[in-house]
């Protein structure tokens, strides 16, 4: 194991790891006994949310019984030091952090509605019964990551998903003013850019607005760090804050913002050109 410091693991039963790496708990033990931390987040076999997804896969009891077995197998990483903890919430995706490297896998689920949420907008991603688009809008979006490795999130008010801070480029701003704009605007907080996580240009990924309007993704997306500001909701957000990758994890956030997130934990030499 090349991990020197740090290991991360969230997801709902995990046993793959321990059936595909035999060596794992050994792996992990001698990286906390050189000073490493392990944490690991695995769902509660007796909590709803584990049911619930259990039923949603059609698995009868499998999920629950996997995530028993997982238990079982993580004892001894326990043991040596690691920080395990039952969860009962939903998760959205498995991540795996190693010292700086991240991978994120997302769990599709059926469309949630939410209470309270005014849906006015409605994203449609790699759906071959999405809408024809009929616009094309230039817009930027912001991955704004705070001294403790926190992703700042908005949850909008059009549909109750959780996002990073963007929009829609103005007339007489470049796109790097309209980033700073649409973050100090959505969350009250003012940022410098730091790199280009992407450019995104999905054919694919359409946005349908309840005035016909179907607007084709085009977003830059930028890394960014907070200089200013206090968190402040808007019209366009319901909520704001920072949030660790773990905590996202179990947040309703749409897969091409997940993709954004992804591709900034993975630190590319070179920007996403999608």
């Amino acid at each position: 194991m090349d991990t020197k410091q740090h290991v991360d693991i969230l997801g709902y039963a995990v046993l793959f790891l321990t059936e595909n790496h035999p060596d794992l708990t050994s792996a992990l033990s001698e990286l906390m006994g050189n000073g490493g931390s392990v944490r690991i987040v695995i769902a509660d076999p007796s909590g709803q949310a584990a049911r619930d997804r259990d039923t949603e896969e059609g698995l009868d009891g499998l999920l629950l019984a996997r995530i028993q077995s997982s238990i079982k197998y993580l004892g001894p990483i326990v043991e040596a030091g690691a920080s395990l903890h039952l969860q009962n919430a939903p998760m959205y995706s498995s991540v795996f952090r190693f010292d700086d490297d991240m991978l994120v896998t997302p769990h599709p689920r059926e469309p949630i509605c939410h209470e309270g949420a005014t849906v006015s907008r409605i994203e449609h991603f790699e759906e071959d019964s999405a809408p024809q688009a009929n616009r094309v809008v230039p817009a930027a979006s912001a991955v704004v990551v705070d001294d403790t490795d926190r992703i700042l999130l908005i949850k909008r008010t059009d549909n109750g998903l959780w996002t990073i801070p963007g929009g829609a480029m103005e007339p007489g701003e470049s796109i790097a003013d309209c980033c700073r704009r649409e973050v100090l605007e959505e969350s009250g907080i003012e940022i410098d850019i730091t790199r280009l996580i992407g450019i995104y240009s999905n054919p694919r990924h359409v946005i349908e607005y309840a005035d016909g309007e179907v607007r084709q993704q085009f977003s830059v997306c930028f890394a960014c760090r907070p200089v200013a500001g206090e968190l402040s909701t808007s019209d366009e957000s319901s909520e704001v804050g920072y949030f660790t990758l773990f905590e996202l994890a179990t947040m309703d956030i749409h897969p091409s913002i997940r993709l954004r997130i992804t591709h900034f934990g993975e630190s590319r030499p070179d920007p996403v050109i999608a």
